[in-house]
């Protein structure tokens, strides 16, 4: 599926923050070796996939403007976390950066890795090697990087709460 992005101006059928040369730029910037290792396959695959788990995981201040658009942003009546008005013509660079940081976490590792009863695992052990974890452990993996991103915006899943600015 080609990437289409979303500019701001509600694109048909936008699928995707940024182009697969966009991300390649903020990657490059950050002499990001893996990233550049990708196919151009690959790597539209991992953005349209970060694009779906971004718009999914976090809660956006404001709304939507027009029912037809098919992504989370362009939105209306949205603040930054400094109570800043974000103009509903354009897409948030925080959104652009986290949509290509989910990408690369995509890449490494699937986002949406399925676990065993939930992932909570209370004790491994295979012969020396043990493995525990503290009460109240994440049972999946955690996007500290990408959660800050986002906090500019709008804040991540934390115990089950989350926090928008509005």
């Amino acid at each position: 599926m080609a990437i289409v992005v979303e500019t701001g101006a509600i694109v048909a059928g936008a699928n995707s923050y940024i182009s697969v040369a966009g991300a390649d730029s903020y990657f490059e910037a950050r002499n990001n070796l893996t990233w550049a290792a990708l196919s151009d396959e690959d790597k539209e695959a991992a953005l349209l996939y970060a694009t779906s788990w971004i718009d999914s995981r976090y809660s956006w201040p404001g709304s939507i403007i027009a029912d037809a658009q098919t992504l989370s942003w362009p939105r209306m009546g949205a603040y930054d976390a400094d109570l800043r008005s974000i103009s509903s013509a354009t897409i948030p660079q925080a959104i652009i950066d986290a949509e290509c940081e989910a990408a690369l976490a995509h890449v490494v590792a699937v986002l949406n890795e399925v676990r065993e009863r939930g992932g909570g695992l209370a004790y491994a052990k295979v012969d020396v090697l043990e493995v525990s974890y503290f009460r109240g452990a994440a049972a999946g993996r955690t996007f500290p990087y990408i959660d800050s991103i986002v906090a500019k915006i709008a804040g991540p899943f934390s115990n089950g709460i989350i926090t928008t600015y509005r």
